[in-house]
């Protein structure tokens, strides 16, 4: 008999058995009957060899068989406790003696662990991890970084994998260099991803409780039923229920005073943070049986679980709030700390040299408190007063001690499994999840601070097999996933006249929402919300596969159909955000540099009333959807013994994401003038700057909208041609060692799983406030009134190529273009004494095509400068204001005034602030050396080892618009070296092991039954950049490991430029 194990096929989580029957002279024996039998449901599943001695059991559930061959004029050969887990391929060849077939062999041998017809690299956290290693909050996922190439790039990532997050940390794990977010997540082989609340791409939906979880597989796939990901997925599959009931209850309880400080905060000398922490949930599984009704054992099983959390992160800040000895706008015991903390009085700026502005003092530092405006003072009466003394400058004075962030969090998950014959099995699985976050951000008891989030997620999942004949197969699967959330301000429904706004200006700012407004002043704290937003997430994922056994081949081939549907509100600052700078209270010429922190001069700007920026957003609500539609074939040849290929061919079709109501963005018109551009050029022509010719000057190019004059109403463009080829080998050398290399190509999206949203500009549209049109000689905008000439109407597409002149505008390039992710791998598995798996290879990957953003609105190139330090004089060249030839053709703008800047003026699209092209230019390309140990549990040990070291490079960033790629440099997610371990050991105490055997049993509750368990992680650091620093002595930087120290890691005084007039 041969045995020997690989991988099954990608997104397919149950394992398969398949081999070969022979007789004595090693002839093959067709029409054998193969009987594969599961130790814990007693549910048997028949085959037959084919023509050629042949046979393939797929679809089989993770556990313990017993597995018997048996032909007429042979005795029976039966292989006991065979191991299956998660996504297994088992070889298991028989060779039947002669005899009755009444007769049976027993075959022992251990299952192994070699991986002899398959290059996948996979690594397999088994329900013993699961149930009894220390996990943090419970997450079965938090094991996956014990997988060689998985990195958690999160701040105290392990940490904080806790169930709730999840959805959001899960996209922080960088995996064999793919881009974050692109990893696939499945539950029993059904989609677990969305992209709500995913911090990239998209992350888990439902982090189940681990005590339903059997166990789960991180896995880079070269089989052609793979899709959807960068090559990798993580698969997890639940507990489905045994003959033998089986439950669970548990509880977790953590007190502040159980908690240990951090590192830093020790080093630091700050006070250890209260933590209050519940956890709690049970689990039970079985047969299903109704007494005298039903009785379901070998046949129908069932499994629930659920898990509730209560998580209460009680914080202490340090925040600047404003001191009220300075809101009758006396300043003046700031001019003791120096004079660059004198204030300024904005009614004095007047013109002066070299198209600069002047400005003076007020007197003694003083404001006159006529000049003070009373919604300012009603506004700071929701900031509380100081309560430490904080710096000189009176920053740091308010500290907030233990203030409770609570977090509320519940799963319910449910699994129904049922054999209706030896021909047909189903199940169905359902779960629910709930979050409740908040509020946070609750520094102090007010409206104008703090959050609240909501989130609730909704799955379902099913699954069908039919075996027509022994070679022919069928399995389809549907899931639907559905979540609601979003965050809410503490205080919805504020009445904005409680500050001071008049009727009429409460009404025209409170039209979607009634909210707290948002204030930012300089040095300070800010009041108001993070946002207002409300999100609806629907993901169908329907797949049918096919497996056919045809001599020595095993053919798949089938479909993989998913759509994706959000509906989302984001309200945004639906009242206004408004901001208090330095702009107009620093001196003594406008361009001087502010107060320290704009301490101050901010809080004098809010005084005054006389915003620096600011805007009120009107957004429309959006309506997206993508489909997905997939076809592939895959041919696993055992072509030798020995030698197995995998070959197969993926073709993917990602129809393009659109607004569903067209209220969408779709390209840019580079072409054709703007209405205004004639007006516009005869202004310039009039007054000319001598670094532009009046005849190179143009007002050109505009938006285009989706499903207007004959525009695509997709994002995108559609393309057909995305074809995916997966080849692999396996070549086993002997019995403890095989060869192992495949290569694969990957479609990664660019709908809505990679969070490409609508850009709607026309649709949403946000009111700029505008303080001043000629640089502070005269206001027309105010705190009390920040939109005298009222909010702009969206016009949606009517517009045309109008839209948003005088503002910033982004599209998405609109060309066919797909990222795709290119994968390889070469490595060598060694069996060693002690069932004891080692492997090591080669992995390398390169992503291609990259979403990148690029600035199509820069300074031209030949007005740049080659300087290596700061150039001043091109500074002041590009930034000197010029008349403004498109003055008066922009109202509502800050392109209207009299005068621009020379760089707006030079830009290629002078009528639009910014120009952002979203493009697909981008790469990113990892090389690993990997090695890998296993010792799967036996005799009370197991243990897993992985060691990494790589190297990943990312290109999707350009340094300079006129850049004609994006630059390279070490990705933020590279961390060169990588260890993982983990062991579980059974101290040899108790009944049933070597000492204390004997023991009664409450002698053996007290000593018996312990372990001990570890997990063990450690990483290089993440990348660090220096910024605009120049380096001219990179060599002096690093320091000896003899002189390094937490406070001085590399070496300070090293060459930098600290001088700020050459940086």
């Amino acid at each position: 008999m041969f045995l020997s194990v690989q991988p099954s096929s990608g997104q397919e989580t149950r394992a398969t058995i398949s081999g070969e029957v022979r007789d004595p002279s090693g002839a093959l024996v067709p029409s054998s009957e193969v009987e594969v039998r599961n130790l814990a449901t007693n549910v048997v599943i028949k085959a037959r060899t084919n023509a050629e001695g042949k046979y393939v059991v797929p679809l089989l559930l993770s556990g313990r068989y017993r597995v018997a061959a048996t032909a007429a004029g042979f005795k029976s050969s039966v292989r006991d406790n065979i191991e299956l887990r998660i996504a297994d391929h088992v070889q298991l060849d028989f060779a039947l003696e002669l005899g009755s077939s009444a007769q049976s062999i027993q075959v022992s041998a251990e299952t192994p662990l070699l991986q002899t017809a398959s290059a996948n690299i996979g690594t397999v956290i088994d329900s013993k991890r699961i149930s009894e290693l220390p996990l943090p909050h419970g997450s079965a996922y938090t094991l996956m970084y014990l997988a060689p190439g998985v990195n958690n790039v999160y701040p105290n990532g392990f940490y904080y994998q806790t169930p709730t997050e999840m959805n959001a940390t899960s996209t922080r794990t960088a995996i064999q260099g793919a881009p974050l977010g692109s990893t696939d997540f499945t539950v029993d082989g059904v989609p677990n991803t969305q992209t709500s609340n995913a911090d990239y791409g998209t992350g888990v939906s439902n982090s189940p409780p681990a005590d339903t979880v059997q166990e789960f597989k991180v896995e880079t796939a070269f089989d052609a039923s793979v899709g959807r990901t960068s090559g990798t997925i993580i698969s997890v599959v639940l507990k489905s229920g045994a003959n033998a009931l089986h439950g669970t209850a548990y509880g977790f309880f953590r007190q502040p005073d159980w908690n240990a400080n951090t590192y830093f905060g020790n080093l630091t000398g700050q006070e250890r943070g209260d933590f209050h922490y519940r956890r709690w949930g049970t689990s039970l599984n079985g047969p299903v049986v109704i007494p005298k009704l039903y009785n379901g054992e070998n046949r129908s099983f069932f499994s629930f679980g659920y898990e509730g959390l209560h998580n209460e992160l009680v914080t202490s800040i340090t925040d600047s709030v404003p001191d009220p000895k300075f809101y009758n706008g006396d300043f003046s015991s700031l001019l003791q700390l120096g004079p660059q903390y004198q204030i300024y009085d904005p009614a004095t700026i007047r013109p002066a040299a070299n198209g600069r502005f002047s400005i003076q003092p007020f007197p003694n530092n003083i404001i006159p408190s006529s000049r003070i405006n009373p919604m300012a003072l009603n506004i700071l009466k929701y900031y509380p007063a100081p309560n430490t003394t904080g710096s000189a400058d009176g920053r740091s004075n308010y500290t907030s001690q233990n203030r409770p962030e609570p977090l509320d969090y519940y799963n319910y998950i449910g699994r129904y499994d049922e054999n209706l014959s030896d021909k047909d099995r189903l199940f169905f699985r359902v779960s629910v999840s709930k979050k409740n976050d908040g509020p946070y951000r609750n520094y102090w008891d007010s409206p104008a601070v703090a959050n609240n989030y909501v989130g609730k997620t909704r799955q379902f999942a099913s699954d069908y097999v039919r075996t027509f004949t022994p070679s022919l197969i069928m399995n389809v699967r549907y899931g639907y996933i559905r979540y609601a959330g979003g965050h809410k301000p503490r205080r919805l429904g504020f009445d904005i006249k409680e500050l001071g706004f008049s009727d009429s200006v409460a009404a025209q700012l409170t039209g979607t929402a009634a909210l707290f407004p948002r204030i930012d002043i300089s040095g300070l704290e800010s009041l108001g919300y993070e946002g207002y937003d409300t999100l609806n997430n629907d993901v169908h994922s329907l797949f049918g596969d096919f497996t056919k056994q045809l001599s020595a081949h095993t053919f798949k081939f089938g479909v993989d159909a998913r759509a994706y549907r959000d509906n989302v509100s984001f309200f945004g600052h639906a009242t206004g955000r408004y901001q208090f700078g330095t702009n107009f209270t620093r001196g003594p010429l406008d361009n001087s540099p502010g107060s320290p922190g704009g301490v101050g001069q901010g809080l004098a700007s809010f005084l005054l009333g006389i915003p620096t920026g600011g805007f009120i957003a009107r957004n429309a609500n959006e309506a997206i959807q993508s489909t997905y539609w997939s076809l592939y074939f895959h041919d696993n040849w055992r072509a030798t013994r020995k030698l197995t290929l995998d070959l197969g061919l993926r073709w993917e079709y990602e129809g393009p994401t659109k607004e569903r109501y067209n209220r969408s963005v779709r390209g840019f018109d580079f072409s054709t003038p703007q209405a205004i551009e004639a007006a516009a050029r005869a202004a310039y022509a009039a007054k000319p700057d001598p670094s532009l010719p009046a005849d190179q000057f143009h007002v050109r190019g505009g938006l285009l909208f989706a499903g207007v004059n004959g525009v695509p109403p997709t994002f995108f463009d559609r393309v057909f041609t995305n074809f995916l080829p997966r080849v692999g080998f396996a070549y086993q050398m002997n019995k403890r060692m095989v060869w192992r290399g495949g290569f694969g190509a990957y479609d990664i999206s660019i709908g809505q799983p990679a969070q490409n949203r609508s850009i709607q500009s026309g649709f949403s549209i946000n009111t700029n406030v505008v303080p001043t049109l000629d640089n502070g000689q005269t206001f027309q905008s105010s705190l009390s009134n920040p939109f005298p000439n009222g909010l702009l109407a969206a016009p949606g597409s009517s517009a045309g190529l109008a839209t948003f002149l005088g503002n910033a505008i982004s599209f998405y390039n609109p060309a066919g273009i797909t990222p795709y992710t290119m994968r390889w791998n070469l490595n060598h598995q060694i069996l060693l004494p002690g069932s004891v798996l080692v492997e090591a290879g080669y992995v390398g990957s390169k992503a291609i095509k990259l979403q990148t953003s690029r600035q199509l609105n820069g300074i031209p190139l030949q007005y740049l400068s080659k300087s290596l330090s700061r150039d001043q004089a091109t500074i002041d060249y590009l930034t000197f204001n010029v008349a403004n030839p498109l003055q008066g053709l922009l109202p509502g703008t800050g392109l209207n005034g009299s005068t621009i800047s020379r760089a707006q003026l030079l830009a290629p699209y002078p009528q639009f602030s910014s120009v952002s092209m979203l493009d697909f230019q981008g790469f990113t390309w990892y090389n690993a050396f990997q090695l890998r140990s296993e010792r799967r549990f036996s005799k009370g040990f197991t243990a897993q080892f992985n060691y990494t070291f790589s190297k990943q490079i990312d290109a999707t960033e350009y340094l300079n618009a006129s850049d004609p790629r994006p630059s390279k440099v070490i990705s933020a997610f590279d961390r060169t070296q990588q260890i993982g371990f983990s062991s579980i050991y059974e101290l040899p105490f108790g009944r049933g092991r070597q000492f204390g055997s004997s023991l009664n049993r409450v002698a053996d509750g007290l000593l018996g039954g312990w372990q001990l368990g570890a997990i063990w992680l450690v990483n290089s650091g993440e990348p660090y950049g220096f910024g605009n620093v120049p380096l001219p002595d990179l060599d002096s930087i690093p320091l000896s490991s003899d002189q390094r120290s937490v406070n001085r890691w590399f070496n300070t005084d090293a060459g930098f430029v600290k001088d700020n007039s050459m940086q």
